[in-house]
């Protein structure tokens, strides 16, 4: 029998207090994590925009950079529960949703799998994607590794003198014919994949995606999904046995700022700047101002995330302003998807998706659609 209305709202939103795991603070180093994490190094162009939206990738290409703050990963971390794929808080559980992905970087659900085959001639196709030749360049030895090198992808958009030297932007000259506005899209979204998107360990490219970007038949794919289920594993992985975490940060911290004051910057008004029609995470690129802010103290945010009341957590950010968002992310089948229960796929990685335990989070938006 279920006791007072309190009791069933946590069983509503799938948080009973008892099941929370909080971590013991005090036997926490300073330094847990490693985070990896790498800018942009292709920039954006108007003339690759078509290019993009065929993919499904134009809004993220407005919200690619950000300072990492890795005192505040490190203490997100720390309360990930590989069990729940949440983050447990003296205020129950939370987590990304494909709700944040959607309205944070505009990126599509409803779309196909971001699967592929392994393909012993896939060097051809890096070729031909690219314009280039020399094969051998492209690629780490031994032979069979399925990673690109950034170097390689950048050498013909910068000047010779600073291929080596990562923080020269490669930009797609003004003069540019159709054939070379598609070689450097293709490169920026690689760039996308592997700096922002899906970084790994090594800081390569995964040449998987060359045969999803180099296709007759570009296509909508389910970008939301395959980022969560990136996101999920390096969260799982750093909160095991590895001392670093490869996901895409950006994204989280931009979730984390947006949920709660840990480490928020100040930012301006939303009636004062608006978004129209950019995805939500673009408030976090507007310039800020850190003053009242104790940034880059992990004992500081652990504290604060270990005081955390209820009403410090914004469980509904995004309501009031979907108007505001990306259109996308007013689409009904799309909003349908954010609550779809089942695995979540990038290529060799499958996460469980169970928004049922957080659903304090979207039982708004539920009962508005069903």
């Amino acid at each position: 029998m279920v006791g007072d209305k309190n009791e069933v709202l946590l069983m509503v939103v799938g948080m009973v207090k008892s099941e929370i795991k909080l971590p013991n603070q005090s036997m926490r180093p300073d330094w847990l994590y490693r985070p990896r994490s790498r800018r942009m190094t292709f920039r954006y162009h108007e003339r690759i925009l078509p290019v993009l939206q065929q993919y499904g990738l134009e809004h993220i290409a407005r919200v690619a950079e950000l300072s990492i703050d890795h005192s505040l990963i490190n203490a997100l971390v720390e309360r990930w529960r590989r069990e729940t794929h949440s983050f447990h808080l003296p205020t129950g559980e939370i987590t990304v949703t494909l709700q944040d992905v959607s309205c944070l970087w505009g990126l599509p659900i409803n779309g196909a799998p971001v699967i592929g085959i392994s393909d012993d001639h896939w060097e051809d196709d890096v070729l031909l994607a690219f314009g280039r030749d020399k094969a051998w360049a492209a690629f780490r030895r031994p032979p069979g590794t399925f990673h690109m090198r950034m170097g390689w992808l950048r050498e013909p958009w910068v000047p010779p003198t600073t291929r080596d030297r990562e923080f020269v932007a490669a930009e797609l000259p003004e003069d540019a014919n159709e054939e070379q506005v598609l070689y450097f899209a293709r490169s920026y979204m690689m760039d996308l994949f592997g700096s922002v998107m899906f970084p790994d360990h090594s800081g390569r490219l995964y040449s998987m995606f060359v045969q999803i970007i180099y296709s007759e038949r570009p296509r909508i794919y389910s970008w939301a999904s395959a980022v969560l289920a990136f996101l999920y594993r390096g969260l799982c992985r750093a909160s095991g046995s590895s001392r670093e975490i490869a996901a895409p940060l950006i994204l989280l911290q931009m979730w984390s700022w947006t949920r709660f004051p840990v480490g928020r910057p100040i930012r301006h008004d939303f009636g004062a700047v608006g978004l129209g029609g950019a995805p939500y995470g673009l408030f976090w690129l507007i310039p800020h101002d850190f003053s009242d802010t104790a940034r880059y103290s992990i004992s500081t945010y652990r504290r604060e995330f270990e005081e955390l009341v209820d009403n410090d957590v914004n469980w509904t950010p995004y309501d009031g302003i979907m108007d505001e968002l990306p259109e996308i992310c007013r689409d009904e089948q799309e909003q349908r998807l954010w609550y779809y229960e089942g695995p979540l796929i990038w290529f060799w990685i499958v996460e469980m998706y169970t928004p049922q335990r957080v659903m304090r989070q979207v039982w708004i938006n539920f009962n508005m659609l069903y």
